[in-house]
Order: structure tokens, then sequence, then C-alpha cells
């Protein structure tokens, strides 16, 4: 009779431990489920975050390759005395004597005139005059980068002050696009200007290789 007690006793006693241990998994499973809502919450809330700003830098790389790419096929138109005038397209980086190249220079022209050594940029004119044509003494001609070209016979290559051009001038130097063309405006905006013409590669985008293609073509 002794041990029926005892028995009974130790069944109520593991009922309620049982209970317990049910009590506890189901607090557990409600904490753990409460626990993976809050860290998928915070993980969406990141990269919600993170996304606008990856999407900018996304949209900057762009541009800066589509006005890279539009700053290497360039084309240049050729008069004067050449077999072949018209319009070339060139690369960025190209000379003067590459393009005409293909335009093949007249037995009469006067190259002395002109400087073939000028690295061409969208929209030159290079105008190869005759021999006779060229009154200008040409030690003058090779103090102007430009060399003899224009379709008015000028002989001066003007050059673009980035301290003082609309943005619509600076897109004109080779390699400026819209986007360097504004930066370049604010950067003179905050700094006081530009002290001198290789502080334009304080500019993003503008490496040693893209100024060495411009600063031809520019002044402070």
């Amino acid at each position: 009779m002794q041990k029926l007690l005892d028995f009974g006793a130790l069944l109520e006693r593991f009922n309620v431990n049982k209970q317990m241990i049910g009590l506890t998994i189901v607090t557990f499973i409600i904490v753990m489920i409460v626990w993976m809502k809050s860290i998928s919450s915070t993980e969406i809330q990141e990269e919600e975050l993170q996304q606008p700003a990856e999407t900018s830098e996304v949209a900057i790389k762009k541009e800066e390759a589509t006005e890279e790419s539009a700053a290497q096929n360039i084309k240049v138109d050729v008069k004067g005395a050449v077999k072949y005038s018209g319009v070339y397209d060139a690369h960025q980086g190209e000379r003067v004597h590459d393009v005409l190249k293909h335009a093949e220079v007249l037995p009469n022209a006067d190259l002395d005139a002109v400087n073939l050594s000028q690295e061409v940029r969208d929209a030159l004119v290079i105008y190869i005059p005759f021999k006779g044509e060229v009154k200008t003494d040409k030690y003058t001609l090779y103090q102007n980068a430009g060399g003899y070209e224009g379709n008015s016979g000028s002989n001066v290559q003007k050059k673009i002050n980035i301290n003082q051009a609309e943005q619509s001038e600076l897109e004109e130097i080779p390699g400026i696009g819209p986007k360097k063309a504004q930066d370049i405006i604010k950067y003179r905006t905050d700094n006081k200007g530009f002290k001198a013409i290789e502080e334009i590669k304080e500019i993003r985008g503008v490496g040693d290789k893209t100024y060495e293609g411009l600063k031809d073509y520019i002044e402070v």
C-alpha cells in the first residue's frame, strides 16, 4: 500500500514538472520568434538605407563612363592643302599628324605653319595652308599651342579660363562633360578659384591621363 502511495506522489510530481517543461519550451519558442523578427526588420532597414547610396554611386560611375566614352570618340574637320578634305573620326590622345595620314597632304602644303604635334579635340578644324599662304612669322605660330587652325585663318588657339568660363564653355574642354563642368564651377567657388591649372586634378575623375589631354586647352 505504501508503495502505491509513493508511486502516486511520484507520478503527480512528474506531471507538474512536465507542465513546467512545456511552459518553458513555449516561452522559449515565443522569445525566438520575436528575436528573429527583430533581426529581419533591422536587416531590411539597413538595406533600405544602403540602397540609395549604392544607386547614387552607380549613377555617377555610369555618367563618368559615358563622358569618357564621348571624349574618346571625337570628330575633326580637315581642310586646305589635302587630297581628301572632310570630317574624320579620331580618338583622344591622337595628334594632328595622325589625322593627316588619312587626308593625304598635298605636295604644295606648307606644313611648317602647322603644329603637327597638337593633340586633337572634338569639333577641331585643322586647316593646312598652301605654300606662300601664311604671311605671319612662323616663329610666332610655334608659340601658340594650336598651330595654324580654324576656318577663319586664325592661328591662335584660345584657351579656356577655368576660373571664368561658363559651364557650356567648360564642356568644350577635352574630357570634360556636364558633371565635371559642374564640379569645376563648385570647386572654384568653394576655393576662391584655381591657383594653377594643375589644380584641376582635384576634380573627381580628372587624373593624370585626363589632365595630359586637356592641359593645353586651359588657363587660370
